[in-house]
């Protein structure tokens, strides 16, 4: 990960009329944020590609949903989103349900309980988001 390949990034976005709100913004898993808040934005200079949760200027956020996986034969790779978060749309249906089991860990005088629920997401307009995908932080 690079500044230039962050603002490339953010590039691609706005040549597809994507940089729509104030909700605009990178989201990572832990990995890359360290990798972030170490890489300087110009060698030399402590100014690092993270500083004070933001990057280049836009809100960033980690999160371990965004795996570490194989890409192109390299492990140890992650992904980093940017785009415009208002464009996504989480749904739920069915409420809450919950399920009490108090037998299968009776013996260990355990009472087991799970909670379902029913959700989808639907992105509405997807050229508001760039995925770089490959991101080695070894």
């Amino acid at each position: 990960v690079t500044y230039a390949k962050l603002v490339q990034m953010e590039t691609e976005v706005g040549e597809d009329n994507g940089l729509l709100d104030e909700t605009l913004a990178y989201v990572f898993n832990a990995k890359i944020q360290g990798k972030l808040k170490t890489i300087p934005q110009i060698d030399g200079y402590p100014y690092y590609l993270m500083n004070d949760g933001k990057v280049n200027g836009y809100r960033g956020f980690m999160t371990n949903a965004i795996p570490t996986a194989t890409f192109g034969g390299t492990s140890n790779c992650s992904s980093a989103i940017f785009g415009a978060w208002s464009q996504v749309f989480v749904g739920g249906w069915g409420g809450l349900q919950f399920i009490v089991d108090p037998y299968t860990s009776k013996n260990k005088g355990l009472l087991e309980i799970s909670a379902i629920a029913y959700h989808d997401v639907l992105v509405r307009h997807a050229a508001a988001f760039c995925a770089l995908l490959g991101i080695t932080t070894s």
